[in-house]
């Protein structure tokens, strides 16, 4: 059994192979037929369970892993979505509608 959540083995032509997800994804361990093929996603949406283990993060500017999506520090309006560390700024846009009161 492995003890990292973003590891996994894979079947290559008869051969167990370990392979890692991108650094900032998990493996998503699950016997569901939808998660039947291997899958990888962000940290906070893979429930790792013992799986407690992963890779050292890897960090680009306004990125703390490779993969994922990250709160800015200094504004909470603001997040990063992350892809092979490259950061896109998001901004959140809070509407208030006077008639949903």
């Amino acid at each position: 059994m492995l003890l990292s959540c973003d590891k996994y083995w894979a079947c290559v032509e008869g051969l167990a192979e370990l392979r890692t997800c991108g650094n900032g994804l998990a493996f998503i361990d699950d016997e569901r037929e939808e998660y039947k093929v291997e899958q990888c996603e962000e940290l906070h949406l893979v429930e790792c369970g013992a799986r407690t283990q992963l890779e050292p993060a890897i960090s680009s500017t306004n990125c703390p892993r490779l993969w994922g999506t990250f709160e800015d520090p200094e504004d909470c309006g603001v997040f990063w979505s992350c892809q092979d560390g490259k950061a896109n700024r998001w901004v959140v846009v809070v509407r208030l509608d006077s008639g949903a009161l």
